[in-house]
């Protein structure tokens, strides 16, 4: 590959990121905290048309190998040349576009940072100082910082196992003997301008959090978590491992990695989201003549609206054109999650797009305006290819193939094709023939789930440990296993629990399935004639006729808000007359913590009204009237909240429906009742 170098009138950018040690293979925290956040910015900015440059390494000096070269009873330098290689293993499969990966060790890295300190020598910006290091006497050595352990001395902390670098289990940094303050991210732009060179500084840092995994903390030196090979062991494909890290991606606080999230996005939003979209389209596209349209994009006729009178394209087009401007916006400023979030709603636009069109009907009853949808949802599909192209690589090749374009079809986010954005019925050329349309996204099931959340719990040490004592159990069997029973006696089965006694337990069991929570839309509301702060609502929940519903959302929602509206209802309480009138079900609503301010729970806008809310990881069909003895509500109630993405969520699980996630428009943490 020829060097890049920049170039007079373009924007060039050069992109690192924090470098990976090669004291172990990286965690899942670890690649979206620096290689995987920088790939999509870079390949972003290739998208623009940018001259990016994106440079990056292992990190092979310090402490850090030299602990790990003693735990393996190996050379630093072994160390060294064994995790670069995984390293670059694991990223290559993670569709990590480095222009250059390198390492710090080379003759060449070492003689640009001797220059780097001779010349600041040279400027009189070096000065020398003494620091107190521990000394072992058993050792006969001074000790570096991560070869001390003890208590942390951060109030409220007191951990065991500090090192002396850092506590792990606070985030203190320290030094053997005292607390230090953290190094400031001004320190290596300061070195190089010491030498008083025309070196590329610094001007933009896009900084993360903590990912953690399930109930503790990621880390690499204790093996804890899911690492860069066990995501590709998992046949998980790496689309959906880049997707959910950079959902989860953790911008201005700490997040959390469970399975059963990863589920709910890779269910919800990937698969019945974003690939619903994409194979209705496609597929529809495909069918014979007289029942679609042959695998060709059809033709504009004379008889066809024009696209801004059509009232669903019309609407589709104002939408998109904000959404695209919005993105760019999100993603200049490294924005990432949010340029992602913005994405995925051009997915849901579309997907209401052919619910409110009808295409199906439209195909037989007004084939010009069916020629119109198709062309403009085929046009979508490829626009989401391009926009998710630095987030998912994979699957956009995999969309632009059986779209049957080639896989280095550009689509540059510069003036002329944002234009094209508001034209999406002619973003791909009439005529043209696609390819074979297949699933995109496969479901991942609750036992696969429950398998890897167990595989995956404690250390990488523990799970080995598991293994050999799971192998060596299956060795022992099988030496006990005769290769004949001559006795012709049978075994006697295992009878299995009562009928009664399941059904005790069901009954006692207070789990989130035994509520009905369903997508309901709000047909009239009218405030209560015996009650200033009560609205009462007619909602359809698809039962064929409407429940009236009381609710008492007066003070905090306009009436015109809450008409013809989709909301979130929970259908199998009890009834209750207030003031008069007997409420059917409840509409929910997230509150902040003073209750001042109060929101209603939206399910996405494509959701079917009737369909019930679920939550990934948890299985069973609802009560068909909770027992107000039993305060079933009132247990659960108390973990429902929404989380700081603004997702409804129960215990971390999202409210979830065919088309995504429910969510709520600005109050985070609050609580959902």
């Amino acid at each position: 590959m020829a060097a890049k170098v920049p170039i007079k009138g373009k924007r060039n950018i050069l992109i690192t990121s924090a470098l990976p040690y090669v004291n172990n293979v990286p965690h899942l925290g670890n690649i979206i905290g620096c290689v995987l956040s920088a790939d999509v910015f870079a390949r972003y900015c290739r998208l623009r048309g940018y001259n990016a440059l994106y440079i990056c390494g292992t990190d092979e000096y310090g402490t850090a190998t030299e602990t790990k070269a003693l735990e393996e009873n190996s050379t630093p330098k072994q160390i060294c040349d064994k995790y670069h290689a995984i390293h670059k293993e694991v990223y290559d499969w993670f569709n990590i576009s480095f222009d250059k990966f390198g390492r710090t060790s080379t003759p060449e890295q070492t003689e640009i940072c001797q220059a780097i300190f001779k010349k600041i020598l040279e400027n009189n910006w070096l000065s020398e100082n003494s620091m107190q290091q521990l000394y072992c006497d058993t050792c006969k050595r001074f000790l570096a910082d991560r070869l001390v352990e003890g208590t942390c001395p951060k109030e409220g902390c007191n951990y065991p196992s500090a090192r002396g670098d850092q506590c792990e289990n606070c985030g203190s940094l320290l030094n053997p003997t005292e607390l230090k303050d953290p190094r400031c991210k001004v320190m290596f732009p300061s070195t190089l301008l010491g030498t008083g060179e025309n070196w590329t500084l610094m001007k933009t840092i896009s900084v993360t959090e903590y990912l953690n995994y399930e109930a503790g903390k990621f880390s690499k030196s204790k093996g804890i978590g899911v690492f860069g090979n066990d995501a590709k062991d998992t046949n998980i494909p790496v689309e959906v491992w880049r997707y959910y890290l950079l959902t989860n991606r953790p911008e201005v606080s700490d997040t959390l990695f469970t399975w059963a999230d990863l589920q709910a996005k890779l269910n919800s939003e990937l698969l019945n989201n974003l690939g619903n979209f994409i194979n209705r389209v496609l597929s529809f596209i495909v069918k014979p003549p007289g029942q679609g349209y042959g695998s060709i994009i059809p033709q504009p006729s004379d008889a066809d609206p024009d696209p801004l009178q059509h009232e669903p394209t019309r609407k589709l087009v104002g939408s998109i054109v904000d959404y695209v401007e919005q993105y760019v916006e999100a993603m200049e400023k490294v924005k990432l999650k949010q340029g992602l979030k913005i994405a995925m709603s051009i997915s849901s636009e579309g997907n209401g797009y052919l619910q409110e069109s009808r295409f199906w009907k439209l195909y037989n009853d007004d084939r010009p305006s069916c020629s119109l949808v198709i062309r403009t949802s085929a046009g979508l599909v490829y626009l989401l290819a391009c926009l998710l192209e630095p987030f998912m690589p994979s699957f956009s090749l995999e969309v632009l193939k059986q779209l049957n374009l080639p896989p280095d079809t550009p689509f540059l986010l510069e003036k002329g094709d944002i234009d094209r954005v508001s034209r999406p019925w002619e973003i791909l050329p009439a005529g043209h023939k696609i390819g074979t349309p297949e699933p995109l996204f496969k479901e991942l099931k609750d036992e696969e789930v429950e398998f890897f959340r167990e595989k995956f719990a404690g250390s990488q040490a523990d799970r080995i440990v598991r293994a050999e004592a799971e192998a060596e159990k299956i060795a022992e069997k099988l030496k006990k296993t005769k290769v004949s029973d001559s006795s012709g006696k049978k075994k006697r089965p295992v009878k299995p629990a009562t009928e009664s006694k399941a059904k005790a337990n069901a009954e006692t069991e207070i789990s989130i399935t035994r509520l009905d929570i369903r997508v309901g839309l709000i047909t009239s509301v009218q405030k209560h004639p015996d009650a200033d702060s009560l609205y009462v609502e007619e909602i359809d929940v698809g039962e064929g006729q409407t429940r009236t519903v009381v609710s008492g959302l007066v003070k905090y929602i306009p009436l015109e808000e809450m008409q013809n509206r989709k909301v979130c209802v929970l259908c199998n309480l009890k009834p209750a007359t207030m003031r008069g009138i007997k409420s059917q079900a409840m509409v929910l609503a997230a509150s902040d913590s003073d209750h001042t301010k109060v929101e209603l729970v939206d399910p996405p806008k494509s959701a079917t009204v009737g369909e019930r809310v679920t939550f990934p990881g948890f299985n069973g069909e609802p009560d068909d009237v909770l027992n107000p003895k039993k305060k079933v509500w009132e247990t659960l109630q108390v973990d429902l909240n929404t989380n700081t993405e603004l997702v409804a969520s129960y215990k971390d699980i999202p409210f979830t429906t065919s088309a995504g996630v429910c969510t709520v428009s600005s109050i985070a943490s609050g609580s959902i009742r």
